[in-house]
């Protein structure tokens, strides 16, 4: 965690506005997970995130496709795309590197965005999932074991 704070602190990232982005909810709630389990604490920044997937405006690709205005994001159940090499496909990219390869799939979903980018779609807040956890909160939430319980009814 450290390391990658360091890495997007020498780029420059935290002297402007930012937020993640993904394809998908996953690792964001992976993220939660590991907190919880290894005890850390997490970066406000990295609590949020936009899901490409789930936004993605196929309708710049696609002109038969409707315009997909998303209100709030937790409001989007079914995304417009099924994944990354959907999108690739109507970006009219082509996969570099190793699908499900971290820093390939970053590479990817990068040159989506650019692509996006470049037809005018903007990126907004509404857009952007917040995951809001402390450590104190997620330890709350661990689930007693089963012996737990039947100890607490003897006392």
């Amino acid at each position: 965690m450290d390391r990658v704070h360091v890495f997007l602190e020498n780029l420059g990232v935290f002297q402007g506005e930012f937020v993640l982005l993904s394809c998908g909810d996953f690792d964001g709630n992976q993220m939660r997970r590991e907190a919880l389990h290894k005890k850390m604490n997490v970066p406000n920044y990295m609590k949020r995130w936009i899901n490409l997937k789930k936004i993605f405006p196929v309708h710049l690709f696609d002109k038969s496709q409707p315009v997909n205005i998303v209100q709030h994001i937790k409001d989007v159940r079914k995304p417009p795309v099924g994944g990354m090499t959907d999108m690739l496909d109507l970006c009219g990219l082509k996969l570099e590197g190793r699908h499900h390869s971290g820093i390939d799939d970053s590479r990817n979903i990068a040159a989506c965005v650019i692509k996006c980018l470049e037809l005018g779609f903007t990126f907004t807040q509404v857009m952007v999932l917040s995951h809001p956890f402390k450590l104190d909160d997620l330890q709350q939430q661990v689930i007693a074991q089963p012996g737990d319980q039947e100890e607490s009814k003897h006392h």
